[in-house]
């Protein structure tokens, strides 16, 4: 319990502090009001992951009976098993499961989920952006306010996740083990998903263009799809290695260092990434203005 006490502030803080940002600022008939930022994030927090799952369920079931066939049963089983059932296992059972985790199958597997599910969460953030659009498009006059709504959303998916992550327990972990959660879930995976929301939200917002036309979902959605696959899939990869079915957090150094420079490396390149679309962005709105 004290585990969960010590992340729970972590993982509300980045959803606190954009709210703060959005307070701050000078009272604008065209800011989107702080009020609708945080409905967006706890509808998301809710909505997204109560939708996402069912369909990302739907869509890799079916995959994986037919990429399995009779060994469907054996993969599910291992895909199943916590962290700490793990450390129960005998050999023989943990050689079977590395041979899983070093088939071609699992392999397949791995690419599948890696762009599966961040599609079905990419695309959910967009219809996000488009409900606001079409229903609410006061609260969105202006090309930020729309980074603003996405960044929300972003991070109300993140919330969902870290909650799950927390109901799982981490008790009886060590102070370093807990604070490399902290670091994993509070900071490199909450700002993966508030990278690639802000980033859908600025090329959303570059999509609407003044004479009514409008860029495809795929233009908008695929950069940040691009980083949120390639990092699921470095982290699948790893763990595999260690002979793993799905994500099973490494703990030696070498496992954790080499998770945190997947994370961190990619998370930079979508901030690299937001940061040029956000000045662009801004160019063009100081130039129209002018």
């Amino acid at each position: 319990m004290m585990a969960q006490l010590l992340i729970a502030p972590v993982i509300i803080a980045p959803a606190a502090g954009l709210l703060w940002y959005n307070s701050r600022q000078n009272a604008q008939d065209d800011q989107v009001p702080t009020s609708f930022l945080l409905k967006t994030w706890a509808l998301s927090g809710f909505l997204g992951p109560t939708i996402a799952a069912p369909v990302q369920l739907a869509i890799g079931w079916p995959f994986a009976k037919l990429l399995l066939g009779d060994r469907f049963d054996i993969y599910l089983k291992e895909m199943g098993r916590t962290e700490q059932s793990l450390k129960t296992l005998d050999r023989e059972t943990l050689a079977a499961r590395r041979e899983i985790a070093f088939s071609l199958a699992n392999f397949a597997g791995n690419v599948f989920m890696s762009t599966i599910a961040p599609l079905v969460e990419e695309i959910l953030k967009y219809a996000a952006l488009r409900i606001v659009e079409k229903y609410f498009p006061e609260k969105a006059r202006t090309k930020r306010n729309y980074v603003l709504i996405a960044m929300a959303a972003g991070l109300g998916f993140a919330l969902a996740e870290n909650l799950a992550f927390i109901s799982q327990g981490s008790s009886g972990e060590t102070q370093a083990r807990l604070a490399l959660t902290i670091i994993e879930r509070g900071i490199a995976g909450t700002s993966g998903h508030f990278l690639t929301a802000a980033l859908t939200g600025c090329k959303f917002a570059e999509s609407r263009a003044s004479d009514g036309r409008r860029t495809g979902i795929w233009s908008i959605i695929k950069e940040s799809l691009l980083y949120h696959g390639l990092g699921n899939f470095g982290l699948f990869t790893i763990s595999t290695l260690y002979g793993n079915v799905g994500w099973v957090h490494p703990r030696d150094p070498v496992g954790i260092g080499a998770m945190l420079a997947v994370v961190l490396s990619v998370n930079a390149m979508a901030a690299w990434s937001l940061v040029r679309n956000l000045n662009k962005m801004d160019d063009a709105t100081r130039k129209k203005s002018s």
